[in-house]
């Protein structure tokens, strides 16, 4: 499993009520970061990076998308735990679940998998 990564300068400690401790990844959209939950528990901790958070489409598309994860199976994705804004940014909180990122396990790492895609942050 590559990362998690330590947190930047830039990047928040605390989002709601959890503390965030490393980077999981970072794409086009935001920024997953590895969290704790007040009971210790580990999150997935995901959030608008700042210059999308302002726009309040974009807030609104982050904070649908939140509702809509929380319908799906729990055999087929991460369950969401809880979603709110802190710091002005709309965040995702979602079980953790340790594993391989797509990028590790991906035959073909050198290749975006869609238009647009930004890439994930680069390990320090």
């Amino acid at each position: 499993m590559s990362g998690p990564y330590p947190l930047a300068e830039g990047d928040p400690r605390q989002l709601g009520d959890y503390r965030l401790t490393g980077v999981l990844g970072e794409g086009g959209q935001g920024v997953v970061y590895l969290g704790q939950a007040p009971s210790g528990q580990p999150v997935a901790v995901k959030t608008l990076h700042a210059r999308m958070a302002a726009d309040p489409a974009a807030r609104e598309r982050f904070l649908r998308e939140a509702e809509i994860t929380r319908r799906v199976a729990a055999f087929c994705t991460a369950r969401v735990i809880d979603a709110g804004i802190a710091l002005g940014r709309p965040y995702l909180v979602s079980e953790y679940v340790r594993g391989p990122s797509w990028m590790s396990s991906s035959p073909t790492t050198d290749r975006a998998p869609a238009a647009g895609w930004t890439g994930w942050r680069s390990p320090p």
